[in-house]
């Protein structure tokens, strides 16, 4: 008995088994045939054609015995497809990151820390959410050639290799800790669940952490490009704290990667604070729009004499001299405030591009303050 790849499952001769035979009959078979004094019978489950039972054409056997064997097999290749599905880690953390990731849990849900534990992963390690396009890389390489590949067997046998691999490269270029997941859920998309080191104790680190894991990931896709044509992306959400909160994190990864390439020249990795007022105007994620406000005014924010000047400034519709009359002050002291705004946001508001991202900030940080509480708790969950 073979299954699809022509590997002897099971033999009457033991030392047949776990080798490969020489495909008797390459077309697929809707009935049993006499091939090079061998009985093929092919074998199915369902609708899929699994392997074939072969018999020497000289034993004597009746019609009765060989419907039985060949019941038998595919029996037994049915229930060792279920076997290894039932136990494949990897399938069910993809169905665990899946829901995950989709918010089919909450905070609180008892199922989600039962399946983690069984899975042996734990939920209270901070991280961020990664996902790459693979569907670039998984279109350019050629199909095999082989008669095998037309198997379904075959086929998942040759995308979990790739996965493998994939997972191999991701663990050189990111570091083998054992913290960061690893998940195929979406067949077009290679998802991460990155380790955040020291976010629980000091959220100082999140920048220097988040500059180390986008050095890491554009390692990652560019190897995955060497030789190729073609380009991949990526995506990183920002860290927000639960682990619940993934949910948050996998939409700003999902967002950056989708809006970057359209925005932005592929073959990079984008986080949605890199697409500045796209994120404001474009993002459905309401968590990104706050991340982002916060990130670009949180260093003005106990400092409401450069808060008003930012204000002021923008309001006079960049006008220096405008701005300086409606503060009273000379426009030497209003450019040395501005460059102080530079220095802590990181972006120039006398730049129209850069004062655009600052206006939408501040108009959102706005909206944020004057909700009710129980508005911004629905539009967190959300």
């Amino acid at each position: 008995m073979t299954d699809s790849k022509f590997q002897v499952l099971a033999s009457t001769n033991g030392e047949d088994e776990q080798r490969f035979v020489l495909p008797l009959h390459r077309a697929p078979l809707t009935e049993q045939d006499i091939i090079n004094d061998h009985l093929v019978i092919p074998l199915h489950v369902g609708n899929e054609d699994v392997g074939r039972l072969i018999i020497a054409a000289t034993a004597d056997c009746s019609e009765d015995s060989v419907h039985m064997a060949k019941t038998l097999a595919e029996l037994i290749i049915h229930q060792r497809n279920a076997f290894e599905q039932m136990f494949d880690r990897q399938w069910a953390l993809d169905k665990f990151i899946c829901e995950l990731l989709h918010g089919h849990f909450r905070e609180d849900d008892e199922a989600a820390l039962q399946n983690a534990s069984l899975l042996d992963v734990d939920l209270e390690i901070p991280r961020v959410a990664i996902t790459i396009d693979i569907l670039p890389l998984l279109i350019c390489q050629p199909s095999a050639q082989s008669a095998h590949d037309s198997f379904p067997e075959h086929h998942q046998r040759t995308l979990r290799h790739r996965k493998r691999q994939l997972i191999d490269l991701a663990q050189r270029s990111l570091g083998a800790q054992r913290e960061h997941i690893y998940s195929f859920f979406d067949e077009q998309r290679f998802v991460i669940l990155a380790a955040i080191d020291g976010v629980e104790t000091d959220i100082a680190h999140i920048e220097p952490a988040y500059q180390r894991l986008q050095q890491a990931v554009q390692l990652l896709i560019d190897t995955l490009c060497c030789g190729t044509n073609v380009q991949i992306s990526a995506g990183i959400g920002d860290y927000y704290p639960g682990w619940s909160a993934l949910t948050d994190s996998y939409q700003d990864a999902r967002f950056a990667l989708e809006t970057g390439c359209m925005l932005l020249e592929k073959g990079h990795v984008y986080q949605a604070r890199d697409l500045g007022l796209a994120t404001f105007v474009c993002a459905q994620n309401r968590s990104s729009k706050s991340a982002l406000a916060d990130r670009l005014l949180g260093p003005l924010l106990d400092k409401p004499e450069l808060l008003q000047t930012l204000e002021t400034f923008l309001a006079a519709g960049l006008s220096s001299s405008v701005a300086a009359e409606r503060l009273q002050m000379h426009r030497h002291g209003l450019t040395y405030r501005l460059k102080k705004i530079q220095e802590l946001t990181g972006l120039d508001p006398a730049s129209f591009g850069d004062a655009t991202q600052l206006a939408a900030a501040l108009q959102w940080h706005h909206v944020v303050q004057t909700e009710p509480t129980s508005s911004k708790r629905n539009s967190t969950m959300a």
